[in-house]
């Protein structure tokens, strides 16, 4: 969803809102300088050739993202580029 703030259209501040955007910023905050993070949904649409080069790191976080899952028993994953 975007909110758009104020009736002028050119000075008008607009913004995101929504589970998808929140989880964007859950992982943008578990990115190092100069890494890439890619949450479940956006691996899982990934080729395969193109999945090998990224690892789960689910397992690493302080705090699983169980809550952010499609299914209430599963953690949502999220993995890190591995550079080559």
């Amino acid at each position: 969803m975007w909110v758009r703030y104020g009736a002028d259209e050119k000075k008008v501040f607009v913004d995101l809102l929504g589970p998808t955007m929140n989880m964007a910023s859950k992982i943008q905050n578990l990115a190092k300088p100069n890494q890439i993070i890619v949450g479940q949904d956006t691996y899982d649409r990934l080729d395969p050739y193109m999945q090998s080069f990224f690892s789960d790191m689910t397992d690493e976080l302080d705090c699983p993202l169980q809550h952010y899952s499609n299914k209430r028993d599963k953690i949502y994953h999220v993995y890190r580029y591995k550079y080559q």
